[in-house]
């Protein structure tokens, strides 16, 4: 778990946290498809900034692995079978 930052200029009651970055999302993405990552992007879903990132499997199938950006933890993975 990331640790809250000493200094911010957040609202009352509001935290930041270190964002993690694009590498420790590709490692967190592999560690949960261990394959090839394809493709990798940040947005923002439901107010919360993001990370995709695409994963190949050797089998044919295709992941998605989302990850917030702020914590490191995997919302969503998501498969797509090759026909």
């Amino acid at each position: 778990m990331l640790q809250p930052l000493e200094e911010t200029n957040n609202k009352p009651g509001q935290t930041s946290y270190r964002r993690i970055t694009i590498q420790d999302a590709i490692n967190t993405a592999l560690g949960e498809i261990p394959d090839e990552v394809t493709k990798i992007g940040r947005e923002s879903k439901n107010d919360i900034l993001v990370y995709e990132v695409d994963n190949l499997s050797t089998h044919g199938s295709k992941y998605e692995v989302t990850i917030d950006t702020n914590t490191g933890e995997i919302l969503k993975t998501e498969t797509e079978k090759n026909n």
